[in-house]
């Protein structure tokens, strides 16, 4: 996952000051036009990369102007979560679990503000929703009998690999700062997500940081 963000990211710059040097002469004649935030602001109607974090994958962002639209795709890793809990073959013996690394969706609406003194800097809050998908892998043990005695019996360990898909809420706040000369955003945001389903009532601290290529 490193080599493919720090390839994707040289990737990304690459193209970006390639553009930038093939439109040096238009630039040059918009200079005026670019030098404040909101005239960079409305040349961005779209930005696409990538974040590292809680989850790790694609961004892709619609700017629509004070506000924005957010789409996040990944992998997942959660912290804290009791997993005993969905194990529920209570008459056997629970011995312990695995689990894949999970997929989420994530998909937010945000109001977009500038940060006054500070050129390029906005911050933005906003929320909604989280989807998520994963598969653990329950160890225990269970008798087995041969006999009709009591004590006929051997222990006979298995595992089972449920798959589970959850959905929650998000609420989430952040900091984008916007580059003057090349196309590109560098963006971390902090995120609290509570399960509606599968497991109600659980809360998850997230966060992550990123860069987009804007466009």
């Amino acid at each position: 996952m490193k080599k493919v963000i720090l390839t994707f990211c040289l990737l990304v710059i690459g193209f970006a000051a390639f553009a930038q040097q093939k439109k040096a002469s238009a630039s040059a004649k918009k200079t005026s036009t670019r030098q404040t935030h909101s005239a960079s602001a409305a040349n961005s109607s779209w930005g696409v990369g990538l974040r590292a974090g809680n989850l790790t994958g694609l961004t892709v962002k619609k700017y629509l102007g004070k506000s924005a639209l957010e789409f996040n795709f990944g992998a997942l890793y959660t912290y804290g979560y009791n997993y005993n809990k969905r194990f529920y073959k209570d008459e056997y013996q629970y011995i312990g679990y695995g689990r894949n690394r999970g997929l989420g969706l994530q998909v937010h609406y945000m109001g977009q503000r500038s940060i006054k003194g500070v050129s390029g800097l906005d911050w933005y809050y906003g929320g909604g929703l989280q989807m998520r998908f994963d598969r653990t892998y329950y160890t225990y043990r269970y008798k087995s009998y041969y006999g009709p005695g009591k004590n006929d019996y051997a222990w006979v360990e298995t595992t089972d690999r449920p798959g589970f898909a959850d959905i929650g809420l998000d609420g989430l706040i952040g900091l984008e700062y916007r580059f003057k000369q090349v196309p590109l955003a560098f963006f971390v945001d902090t995120n609290l997500y509570i399960e509606l389903v599968h497991y109600p009532g659980w809360v998850n601290m997230q966060g992550g940081l990123g860069m987009r290529y804007n466009f």
